[in-house]
């Protein structure tokens, strides 16, 4: 029952100007009658880093709830970017109240917290947390309590004392990078490594999969690097040539090659290649949902787009930056996985993405409208975040390259149904699929000849 509300409430109704009141969808109404109809409970469950860094529901299945994860990214920007639109200001603010919060929750194991949502407009109303949790939560959960126009004034007003006051740096963008990794809409893929009881899939459709796209013969590569590495810059470049040429965009010739950077840091509390997509001990079917969606929101508009990991490998990446090679990518037909690990890890990721993406396949209605909030949360938040008009992050958010002419995205992702969804997932099923082992050293990149071997397949 936690379970089956978990995944049906809606917070986004807050968030958006112009839906405070916004009614529930009429199945979460009927689906708790034994529960006012004012309120109802979900009941949560954390963990974090170095644990697992995963939010769980009391049964260990879908994440208590990814709104607050992304929410919690609020605490990713530079602090320099703190005048540049009121989210930024809000991430500045959050880190202040970090600051001066107790630190023992991201050491804490599995405290709990009760939400209470008002159904009616679809806000949240209450919330009883742990005593230290409360702390570091409050001025997240004030301000959701908060209309849309009220929130802009409530946070510029403690900006000025962020400056004067913050003397302690703590970047949130790891822990809840990892915690999105960690979890998939459809449940049950949250922890590493998968045995069969935990999915229900059988192993002839799983095998069939894995020979068909293991190692396919159309090459797809898009460069994981580290700064200043020239000599894989050098091996990227005809890789992405070759795919450039595949483009059927002739009008904006794109860059030979742009590889992704992703910067070592040693002091990070997980392995270096959680960094990209995915690694043994971390599973990203929740990104590929949000990923998913992206493709299908752009294949809407006739615009195709790519599933792609850029956020995961180099946060700090300019969309724009990588945008201009990627038009039509899904024409092709194919879709990458960087995997930096060792190659005997290159087998089980992929038995990973295959499991998940069968089990994506067959997404329930309720995850599905989940799934297709949680990526309007998201381009919200970028939204305010770079202080763009929402059709214009949109446009860079699906790889479109072009302007989108709607006045109100978020309707647009509405009407997406889940047969469109299930039938672009078959499609990204039925695409070749190459995997890309960058070896296993954590402080260094592979040998350029090991590299050659891989991508030769």
């Amino acid at each position: 029952m936690i379970k089956t509300l978990i995944r049906r409430f809606n917070i986004l109704g807050g968030l958006f100007k112009g839906d405070q009141n916004k009614s529930a969808p009429k199945q979460v109404q009927k689906s708790i009658p034994s529960i006012e109809r004012n309120s109802y409970q979900a009941k949560v469950l954390f963990t974090t880093l170095p644990n697992k860094s995963s939010i769980l529901t009391e049964s260990g299945g879908f994440p208590t709830s990814v709104h607050l994860g992304l929410l919690l990214t609020l605490g990713t920007k530079h602090e320099s970017e703190a005048c540049q639109g009121f989210l930024t200001s809000f991430q500045q603010s959050f880190l202040y109240k970090l600051s001066s919060a107790s630190t023992s929750f991201l050491h804490s194991t599995r405290p709990s917290i009760n939400f209470s949502f008002n159904q009616e407009s679809s806000v949240l109303s209450s919330y009883s947390l742990a005593q230290d949790t409360e702390k570091l939560l409050n001025i997240m959960f004030s301000c959701l309590t908060q209309p849309y126009e009220d929130l802009h004034d409530s946070i510029i007003q403690g900006k000025t004392q962020y400056f004067l006051d913050h003397t302690h740096k703590f970047d949130l963008h790891h822990w809840i990078q990892s915690i999105v990794m960690n979890h998939c809409l459809t449940g049950g893929l949250g922890n590493y490594p998968y045995t069969q009881k935990d999915i229900k899939i059988s192993g002839k459709d799983l095998n069939a999969f894995m020979n068909q796209h293991l190692w396919g013969n159309r090459l797809t590569l898009f460069a994981a690097g580290v700064y200043n590495h020239k000599e894989f810059v050098e091996l990227a470049s005809p890789l992405l040539s070759k795919f450039n040429s595949q483009s059927e965009d002739h009008n904006e010739k794109p860059n030979c090659y742009t590889p992704v950077r992703v910067k070592i840091e040693q002091d990070l509390p997980f392995n270096y290649y959680s960094l990209c997509f995915p690694g043994p001990s971390y599973s990203s079917s929740l990104y590929w949902h949000f990923q998913l969606l992206s493709d299908i929101y752009s294949r809407s508009f006739n615009s195709p787009s790519s599933l792609f990991f850029h956020k995961l490998a180099n946060p700090s990446t300019d969309i724009s930056e990588i945008s201009s090679f990627l038009h039509n990518f899904s024409q092709i037909g194919l879709f990458s996985i960087n995997c930096l690990g060792s190659n005997e890890h290159g087998r089980e990721i992929f038995t990973t993405l295959a499991k998940s993406m069968i089990l994506l396949e067959n997404i329930s209605e309720n995850d599905f409208l989940l799934a297709k909030n949680t990526l309007k949360l998201d381009l919200f938040l970028k939204y305010e975040e770079t202080g763009k008009r929402i059709e214009e992050y949109a446009k860079h958010f699906a790889f479109t390259g072009k302007v989108l002419e709607m006045k109100n995205v978020f309707n647009e992702i509405d009407k997406i149904s889940l047969d469109e969804f299930r039938k672009i997932v078959r499609e990204l099923i039925d695409a070749d699929v190459s995997i890309i082992s960058l070896g296993s050293n954590l402080d260094k990149m592979p040998s350029i000849e090991h590299m050659k071997e891989l991508v030769s397949n």
